[in-house]
């Protein structure tokens, strides 16, 4: 049986919860796709900026939460432009790394022991390891809501580099940290892949 929550349930402390602090993310735990966007920073070295907060429409990008006070903001502020990079397992660990290798004079791809390669229609580089990369120009971007400290932005996919074969690994999605309604225990987050069920047709009624 469904329970209603219009308000942050008593068992959890939403002061300790990442992201947005907000306690609906952590109670729902809908998952979203894994992506590394990179770019330039003004100094001409790599941004590598881990998101999850992200979809995909027709030609259109959609974060959620970018932080004002991150490279990654100065960057589609600045140059108006960056590659979403979408990794597997074999390459995952390694685009982490970059949460703690992001210093103004670090080039974060390389440091993170990644491969940078050339985008074809923006001025951002693509990581090699990731076997999506979708170059973007931005379009616009958001308040999150009043006083928030981030923003919403979309993006227009210009181009899409794509390795059919490496994509078979399973592309990744961020299964949330997510708290027990009752306990208030978190678990995760983790990462997963989508497993086909088959086609709509074919799903019990």
């Amino acid at each position: 049986m469904k329970q209603d929550f219009k308000e942050c349930p008593g068992s959890i402390d939403e002061s300790k919860l990442f992201g947005f602090k907000s306690w609906q993310e952590h109670v729902a735990g809908v998952v979203s796709p894994l992506a590394a966007v990179s770019g330039y920073k003004a100094n001409g070295r790599s941004n590598l900026t881990m998101e999850s907060w992200c979809a995909v429409h027709g030609d259109r990008i959609v974060f959620a939460s970018v932080e004002r006070g991150s490279h990654l903001y100065g960057i589609l502020r600045e140059r108006g432009e960056a590659v979403v990079n979408f990794p597997t397992a074999g390459c995952f660990n390694r685009c982490m790394r970059t949460i703690e290798l992001n210093g103004w004079d670090e080039d974060e791809i390389e440091s993170a022991g990644l491969t940078a390669e050339r985008a074809v229609e923006v001025d951002a580089p693509r990581v090699a390891e990731c076997p999506l990369s979708l170059e973007c120009r931005v379009l616009w971007e958001h308040e999150a809501g009043p006083g928030s400290s981030d923003v919403t932005v979309c993006l227009k996919i210009v181009n899409v580099a794509i390795d059919q074969e490496l994509c078979k690994e399973g592309l990744l999605y961020n299964i949330r940290s997510r708290s027990d309604i009752e306990t208030g225990v978190k678990t995760g987050p983790e990462a997963g892949v989508i497993r086909s069920l088959g086609s709509y047709d074919r799903l019990p009624e």
